[in-house]
């Protein structure tokens, strides 16, 4: 993790100096965030992101973009035991930077459909979950970034994934549709048997 810092501020500082050809844009969109734990069918949660990228051209066709953004999911997903309705509302929120190659295919001088692909830090904020079962006053909240009594199944404050995608800039207007994958398990306890992946489209504006 310090060492993915130190490259993310290498990036701010030669951007700040100016010293490569670099394009900002403000993008934004939905996403989703599907989690498999063990034999439990796929929970989804929608969102939306929000942030920053700085791209800098390393050639025509090649560059490199530092990005930061804040993404927050949040649902209620329903299931059906013996007649009753159960409840797992979960709400996340969390930070992320990251650092992507992108390579251009050139359409027209301001136009251009890319790769990108790279490494990408993620800070949770906050995440929450809360079930209960229709019909019965009592609800089972839990701070997944507080340690219960075992110590186990907790989430992790850092960690770190792979992202990728493809997008479009058209002119001013900036299309992307990607995908992000945890490289590490989200939990303390690497049992937990849990599976995530995070997809997003988004539009933006470069300057």
């Amino acid at each position: 993790m310090t060492k993915i810092i130190r490259i993310l501020a290498l990036v701010v500082a030669i951007t700040s100096a100016g010293t490569l050809a670099a394009q900002t844009s403000i993008n934004g969109g939905i996403s989703a965030l599907g989690i498999k734990s063990g034999d439990q069918d796929t929970k989804t949660y929608l969102g939306f992101y929000a942030g920053l990228t700085q791209n800098m051209k390393l050639s025509d066709h090649t560059g490199f973009a530092f990005s930061i953004y804040y993404n927050q999911f949040s649902g209620d997903v329903k299931t059906t035991v013996l007649g009753a309705n159960h409840h797992s509302e979960y709400f996340e929120n969390n930070i992320n930077p990251s650092l992507a190659f992108n390579y251009r295919f050139i359409l027209t001088e301001k136009s251009c459909i890319y790769l990108f692909l790279g490494p990408e830090a993620n800070v949770v904020l906050s995440a929450k979950r809360d079930n209960w079962v229709d019909g019965i006053d009592l609800h089972n909240k839990t701070n997944l970034l507080n340690q219960d009594e075992a110590g186990n199944a907790l989430l992790r404050r850092f960690n770190l994934s792979g992202i990728g995608g493809i997008g479009a800039k058209i002119d001013f207007l900036n299309i992307t549709l990607g995908a992000a994958i945890p490289i590490f398990s989200r939990y303390e306890n690497n049992a937990s048997g849990e599976k995530i992946a995070r997809v997003f489209l988004g539009v933006g504006l470069v300057f």
